[in-house]
């Protein structure tokens, strides 16, 4: 039986090349012959003390002959980068290199400002960029939460999805590991009624009281309303609803996250069960709106109460950004509204996955995160799903805006 080999000879210096950031000492090295990987090391120096971070891309070249390297074939974090010293690896058979000796091998490193946020004005579609990812509040202000929306940088990663031992729930998964390989955007808050009336002209809230409704999420609407019907491709919003809208004005490629890209950003690095690490109920209370302190009524039977003008204060949901952010510049993440993400109802993972999608089959999807209504104890953490049939509008079901990232 014939193997297909590949031997990478280096007899020309790997470039270095720079675009606002010094990149130097780049080396390669194969690992041949137990392996046939090729390690890229590399230097970034950026901009000393500052709190910047650094997108790279990578050319690999035969002489002057340009070898293509999918993203699939380099393995390793390109992006959000700080200065140091880092080692990217290609595979050169993901990548599909010639099954011939390279003997004049050579690989250039260029290096970018990686945008921190990505802010986007609702009226225009114009979008600005800041760099500073030491600063995670500066954007939670009205102007955020009304004419522009403010999305932040999630760089790729993996992360243990799911509860850490014996299930709290029938809905929860168990722990296992997820790899998202690509970075995204994701919006610092949840969309709020002033948001949607901008782009779809209503106010379909329940909490709707006049005085203080502007800021809160919206909710009570449909699925087809936030991003099309359930059997809607992903990324093919119609311009009929709100994210399609946004999409066309923008130009990016939007949609809701999935369940695996909330989760990885509602975590922000915590690998224990509960959100933000918070376990007791007292501290839950300045970081989280859920039943306990969002007015102790009944909300299950919210129909013979009208609850319609309770104000923040008094309970419902509260204005986006009330409580303070995660680790990565997001609020509520947990509590105030469950989430519709892009996952069909009742899935379940148990081995490792790799950019998990599942496809809705049906109009039941998933929700993550917990609401106002959710007891702490039983539905306020990190891994807290349910499910919506999306046919059917609830005070309880809110949304966030996902785009696509690329490398520039």
């Amino acid at each position: 039986m014939k193997t297909k080999t590949f031997s990478i000879l280096i007899s020309i210096a790997a470039i270095s090349a720079a675009f606002a950031v010094d990149v130097r000492d780049v080396t390669l090295q194969q690992r041949w012959p137990w392996s046939r990987l090729i390690d890229v090391e590399f230097v970034i120096d950026g901009e000393a003390g500052s709190n910047m971070r650094y997108d790279v891309a990578l050319e690999a070249k035969n002489g002057s002959d340009v070898l293509a390297v999918p993203t699939a074939a380099i393995l390793g974090n390109r992006s959000a980068l700080a200065s140091g010293v880092h080692v990217l690896t290609i595979d050169p058979v993901a990548a599909g290199f010639p099954d011939t000796v390279l003997t004049r091998f050579n690989v250039t490193v260029t290096a970018s400002n990686s945008p921190a946020y990505m802010i986007i004005d609702l009226t225009t579609g114009a979008k600005t960029y800041t760099y500073d990812w030491s600063d995670t509040t500066w954007c939670n202000t009205d102007e955020y939460k009304s004419d522009k929306m403010a999305f932040k940088h999630i760089p790729a990663g993996t992360f243990g999805m799911g509860y850490i031992g014996t299930l709290p729930s029938s809905t929860d998964q168990t722990n296992h590991q997820v790899r998202l390989t690509q970075d995204y955007w994701l919006g610092v808050h949840e969309v709020t009624q002033t948001q949607w009336n901008k782009l779809m002209g209503t106010w379909p809230s329940y909490f709707s009281n006049v005085t203080d409704r502007a800021y809160r999420p919206v909710e009570n609407i449909t699925l087809t309303q936030i991003r099309g019907a359930w059997n809607v491709a992903r990324f093919a919003c119609p311009d009929t609803s709100f994210i399609g809208i946004l999409a066309a004005r923008s130009g990016l490629t939007m949609d809701i996250p999935t369940e695996a890209q909330f989760e990885y950003a509602q975590r922000a690095g915590v690998t224990v069960n509960y959100y933000m690490g918070i376990t007791s109920m007292i501290t839950a209370q300045s970081y989280i709106r859920f039943r306990e302190n969002a007015g102790g009524y009944n909300y299950d039977s919210y129909q013979k109460l009208d609850l319609r003008n309770l104000t923040i204060a008094e309970g419902g949901t509260a204005d986006v950004g009330h409580y303070p952010p995660n680790a990565w510049g997001l609020y509520d993440m947990a509590g105030n509204l469950w989430e519709v993400v892009y996952d069909k109802g009742g899935y379940k993972d148990t081995t490792a996955q790799i950019d998990p999608v599942h496809v809705p089959d049906g109009t039941v999807l998933e929700i993550h995160g917990g609401c106002f209504n959710s007891p702490f104890g039983s539905w306020v953490y990190n891994t807290s799903r349910s499910t919506w049939n999306c046919t059917a509008v609830k005070w309880e079901i809110g949304f966030r805006v996902m785009a696509e990232y690329e490398v520039k």
